[in-house]
C-alpha cells in the first residue's frame, strides 16, 4: 500500500490534518491503536441511552471564527455554556471563583468590601491568576487570595497532579483565574457549543473523504514497516515516538467510574469539582452537555486522578484507562493509650488533610489520663472504640481494623497516636491505591532521617517523596 501521508492518531489533530490533506488531493492513511476514532473526545451511548464521553467531558469553545466555520461543515451545534461548581466548606460555589462565589461564601458586609477592592485594584471583568492575586499588597486581598488558594486551588492540584499550584507552570494555573465579574460561565470564548449528534459523528464525517483510509486497533510501528509513505505525522506522546530514549515522561491521566441513577437529574450543573473531599476530583452529568433532558434517568462520571508514568517507580507507557466502578473510601484507625496530648496533635493533623478520610476511628486502650473526656469535648466527630483493658498495639489495631472492615471501608489508614501526617499525605497515598495492596509512607525519624517502603506488584520498592507521616 502506498500513501502520501501516514497519520498516527485519529483525534482532533490527526482527523483535521487528514481531511485537509485529502481535500488537497493527497492520499492519507490514519492509524490508531484504539478501536475507535475521535481520540480522547470519543463519545458513545451507554446501555441506558445516555451519550457519555469515555475519556471525560470535552466542551467545545473557541474564539476563532475560522475554526468554528471549519468544524461547522461536519456538525450542527447545540448552544451550551458550561457551568462548574466547586464544593467549598460544604457549599457549591461557581467556578472559576468570581464575585458570585464571593457572595456565596462570605457575609454581605465582607463580600461588599472585597468586591470593592477587587474592582478598584484590577477593574471589573479582569481575569486574575491566583498566584498573582497572592502578591497583592492589600491585606484584605491577600486574605482572599490565601482563602481561595487553600480551598479551591491547592487541594485540587494536589489531587490531580501531586503538585502544589506554585510548582506548576503559570500557564496552567492561569487557565482557571479569579474573575472580577458575575459571569458564572466556565469559559468566556465567543463560540461555545456541543456537536448536536456528538463528537464521534463529527469525526466520522471528517474522515469520510474518499482519499482517507482508517486503520484502527493497530500499532503504528508495525504499520510503518508495511506501508509505503512520503511523510509521517505523529500525534501521540512525544517520548513514545523517540522510543523512550530518555525514559518515559510523567503523564497526568484519569480513570473513570460511571454511575447510573434512576432519576432525571442529580446535579444542577454539568460539572462539580471536589477540591478537598473524596478521592475523585470531579463529577460530570452528561445530560447537561448533550441536551438529553427527555430521558427519565441519568449517568454521572466520577474522575480519579492517576499518574500513568513515574520514572522513579513504574516506568510504563501512557495508557488511557477505561471506566471503573470502584469507589474508594478511607478510614483512619488510630490506636492510643494514655497520650492524650500526642493524640490531640495526631487527630488535628488527620482532620486537616486536603483530602480528609471518610471516617476516623480512635481505639482507646483503656486510657486513664482523661483521653475519653478530651475526645468527647474536642473531637465529637470522631468515633471512639474504648477497650475494657489495654490490649497493646497489636490488639488495638486488630479491633480497629475489624471495625473498619465491618463498616465496609476498602482502605484503612492505620497509625499510632504519635504520628503526624503532612496535610497532603492521604491524597498522595491514595494516588497509588490502584497499584498497591499495602502502602507505607515515607517517614521522618526523630533524628531527621527518612525511611519508607511500598508494596507494588508482589514486591517491596522504595517510595521517595513527601507521602506520609512525619513521626517524632
Amino acid at each position: 500500500m502506498k500513501v502520501d501521508f501516514l497519520i498516527i492518531g485519529a483525534g482532533f489533530t490527526g482527523a483535521t490534518l487528514a481531511e485537509r490533506l485529502a481535500s488537497a488531493g493527497k492520499r492519507v492513511l490514519v492509524v490508531d491503536r484504539r478501536d475507535h476514532i475521535g481520540g480522547n473526545a470519543y463519545d458513545e451511548y451507554d446501555p441506558h441511552g445516555v451519550l457519555v464521553h469515555r475519556y471525560g467531558p470535552h466542551i467545545f469553545h473557541t474564539n476563532s471564527k475560522k475554526v468554528w466555520n471549519y468544524l461547522s461543515q461536519f456538525t450542527e451545534w447545540r448552544p451550551y455554556y458550561h457551568r462548574v461548581r466547586a464544593v467549598v466548606e460544604g457549599k457549591e460555589i461557581p467556578l472559576p471563583f468570581s464575585l458570585a462565589s464571593l457572595r456565596a461564601l462570605f457575609s454581605p458586609r465582607l463580600a461588599d468590601k472585597l468586591e470593592e477592592k477587587l474592582i478598584a485594584h484590577y477593574g471589573y471583568g479582569a481575569r486574575v491568576p491566583i498566584l498573582g492575586l497572592r502578591e497583592a499588597e492589600d491585606p484584605d486581598l491577600r486574605f482572599l487570595a490565601d482563602y481561595v488558594y487553600r480551598n479551591v486551588f491547592e487541594g485540587y492540584t494536589l489531587k490531580q497532579c501531586g503538585l502544589r499550584p506554585e510548582e506548576l507552570s503559570p500557564t496552567v494555573t492561569a487557565r482557571v483565574p479569579v474573575l472580577v465579574s458575575y459571569d458564572t460561565r466556565y469559559f468566556q470564548d465567543t463560540y461555545q457549543a456541543m456537536p448536536k449528534e456528538g463528537y464521534t459523528a463529527l469525526f466520522r464525517r471528517m474522515l469520510a473523504h474518499s482519499n482517507i483510509k482508517v486503520l484502527l486497533g493497530a500499532d503504528w510501528r508495525e504499520v510503518e514497516g508495511e506501508v509505503r509513505f512520503d511523510r509521517l505525522v505523529f500525534t501521540g506522546p512525544i517520548d513514545e515516538f523517540f522510543g523512550y530514549l530518555h525514559g518515559p515522561l510523567p503523564y497526568r491521566s484519569l480513570s473513570f467510574g460511571m454511575e447510573f441513577f434512576g432519576e432525571p437529574w442529580v446535579q444542577e450543573v454539568g460539572q462539580v469539582n471536589y477540591p478537598n473531599e473524596h478521592p475523585y476530583t470531579r463529577s460530570t452529568e452528561f445530560k447537561h452537555l448533550t441536551g438529553q433532558d427527555y430521558l427519565p434517568h441519568t449517568t454521572l462520571a466520577y474522575e480519579y486522578p492517576r499518574i500513568t508514568t513515574w520514572t522513579r517507580l513504574w516506568p510504563e507507557p501512557l495508557s488511557f484507562l477505561r471506566r471503573s466502578s470502584a469507589t474508594e473510601k478511607f478510614c483512619a484507625v488510630i490506636v492510643t493509650y494514655n497520650r492524650k496530648d500526642l493524640l490531640r496533635e495526631c487527630l488535628t493533623a488527620v482532620l486537616s488533610q486536603t483530602r480528609p478520610p471518610d471516617h476516623v476511628l480512635v481505639v482507646d486502650n483503656a486510657s486513664t489520663d482523661g483521653t475519653p473526656e478530651m475526645l468527647k469535648a474536642e473531637f465529637p466527630q470522631v468515633e471512639v472504640l474504648r477497650l475494657p483493658e489495654n490490649q497493646g498495639g497489636a490488639g488495638g489495631f486488630h479491633e480497629g481494623m475489624k471495625r473498619a472492615y465491618e463498616m465496609g471501608f476498602e482502605w484503612w489508614w492505620i497509625m499510632d497516636d504519635d504520628a503526624f501526617p503532612e496535610k497532603d499525605a492521604l491524597v498522595l497515598l491514595s494516588r497509588y491505591s490502584s497499584q498497591a495492596e499495602d502502602l507505607v509512607p515515607l517517614q521522618r525519624n526523630v533524628g531527621g532521617s527518612l525511611y519508607g517502603v511500598g508494596y507494588w506488584k508482589g514486591k517491596y520498592v522504595s517510595v521517595w517523596g513527601n507521602l506520609g507521616n512525619s513521626t517524632r
